[in-house]
């Protein structure tokens, strides 16, 4: 990795559950043979139209957790909520 590659390198992000729930629309279509012709051997994007640098993404990270308030419930689990001015 090169020293300024987290400032530089741009990353694209997939969100796993979009990924398996396209997935299984495809599969339902083709079972039912009611895919439609013009989406056939095309590709698709299924990554966020965004894409940050390493540092862009962990400075967004560490704005909302330090925008939040944690705590433990009753059975120890840890609970986060936004802030809330009083």
């Amino acid at each position: 990795m090169k020293d300024n590659a987290a400032k530089e390198e741009k990353l694209s992000f997939v969100y796993s559950e979009d990924i398996a729930s396209f997935l299984v629309t495809l599969t339902n279509l083709s079972i039912t043979k009611t895919f439609p012709k013009d989406t056939l051997y095309q590709t698709y994007n299924l990554a966020f139209e965004e894409c940050p640098t390493l540092l862009e993404m962990l400075e967004i990270m560490v704005f909302f957790l330090l925008n939040q308030k944690k705590e433990l419930n009753s059975s120890k689990e840890i609970i986060i909520k936004k802030n809330v001015e009083t």
